[in-house]
């Protein structure tokens, strides 16, 4: 028998991922891209098991892509595409918090307590994976 041990990190999806970047004024330096990573994850697997709180940082660390710097390597660019998600290094990147351009108070504090944004050098980049699906939410 085996044990289903799939999180739900809740990634945001490619069309979320444009919608923030919409939202984001400036954009990260050289070859560097900015991500999302969503504040709350599952603590229960699919399978039913309680994930307690010190054991997340055994989790992968998976963030969506939401701005890319200027690349010198256009292959990485092709690569590093908004939307995709990307897993990096426990220590990896800067935590930050862009200016918004939003005239709904209700929706700018719901994105900022709902998201962390980390600007992340691409040699700290271990895996790049394709777009969360729309109908996975």
């Amino acid at each position: 028998t085996t044990i289903d041990m799939n999180i739900d990190l809740k990634l945001v999806t490619k069309s979320q991922a444009n919608e923030l970047r919409g939202y984001i004024l400036g954009v990260p330096t050289d070859d560097r891209i900015l991500v999302v990573v969503p504040k709350k994850a599952d603590n229960v697997t699919s399978s039913g098991i309680i994930i307690p709180d010190t054991s997340k940082e055994d989790l992968p660390k998976k963030a969506t892509i939401v701005l890319q710097g200027r690349f010198e390597d256009s292959e990485m660019a092709n690569l590093l595409d908004i939307g995709n998600v990307i897993t990096y290094g426990l220590y990896a990147g800067k935590e930050v918090e862009p200016m918004l351009n939003i005239s709904n108070p209700i929706r700018k504090r719901e994105i900022l307590e709902n998201y962390t944004f980390r600007v992340i050098s691409c040699n700290e980049i271990i895996f790049v994976e394709p777009p969360v699906e729309e109908n996975n939410l």
